[in-house]
């Protein structure tokens, strides 16, 4: 596999809470070398917002905190190998001022999506989201094949109706462009798009250490299952 790309959208109240956070760069996680027992280590390219950068001191130099995914992948047989993220960052600002060169890994996630909505509401899921996202995948190199599109993930306040309807453009986005849909907050989220309990999440938007740990899990399953050809 040369690549895939993930690509996440929250809603509009998590926009107020991603801004002023320092960009972070290409980057390996101090808890990403090495698989679990017996499981080959899948290398990751990732590009995000603030449920990737968290309270990570810097990602670009390898220091991930433990309130992002990115801290969890060791065990699951996942390696970070770069990329970059800032709290608030849509696809156009990933395209425009934070794209790294291109590293030899065989995932890019996009972990985007949550402050295009949060900025236009589904409107914004038209022509300039998905442009960014087309732009992303040309420039960083890999095929369309490979690209997973991530549903947008639960949030404690508002109605579930916006983020249900961004899922759904996603999913038809991504089948068009012949990219995967995955949803790894299966152990996280409600099926009223809440978070099963509050030691899952800081604020209802963001995560915990232990929402941070479940999400790398369900991320792992699920590129697991997209590796092997059943997402």
């Amino acid at each position: 596999m040369s690549g895939l790309i993930l690509v996440l959208g929250l809603t509009a109240a998590l926009l107020t809470g991603c801004r002023g956070l320092p960009d972070d760069g290409p980057s390996r996680s101090p808890e990403g070398g090495g698989p679990s027992a017996g499981r080959q280590t899948m290398t990751l390219e990732v590009y995000g917002d603030s449920l990737t950068v968290a309270d990570s001191p810097s990602v670009a130099e390898g220091r991930t905190g433990p309130e992002s995914w990115l801290h969890h992948l060791g065990p699951h047989g996942l390696s970070l190998a770069g990329g970059s993220g800032r709290w608030g960052a849509t696809a156009g600002d990933i395209l425009d001022q934070h794209l790294q060169p291109p590293v030899s890994a065989e995932v890019l996630v996009l972990f985007l999506g949550t402050n295009d909505l949060a900025a236009g509401g589904v409107a914004a899921h038209g022509e300039d989201y998905l442009a960014a996202l087309d732009q992303i995948v040309r420039r960083q190199g890999y095929p369309a094949q490979d690209v997973v599109v991530v549903a947008v993930g639960p949030r404690d306040a508002g109605s579930p109706g916006p983020v249900q309807a961004w899922n759904r453009r996603t999913a038809e986005a991504a089948r068009e462009r012949g990219w995967h849909l995955i949803d790894p907050w299966g152990p996280l989220r409600t099926e009223g798009n809440r978070y099963r309990h509050s030691a899952l999440t800081t604020d209802g938007l963001h995560l915990s250490v232990h929402g941070a740990s479940l999400l790398a899990e369900g991320m792992a399953g699920e590129l697991r299952r997209v590796e092997a050809g059943t997402a």
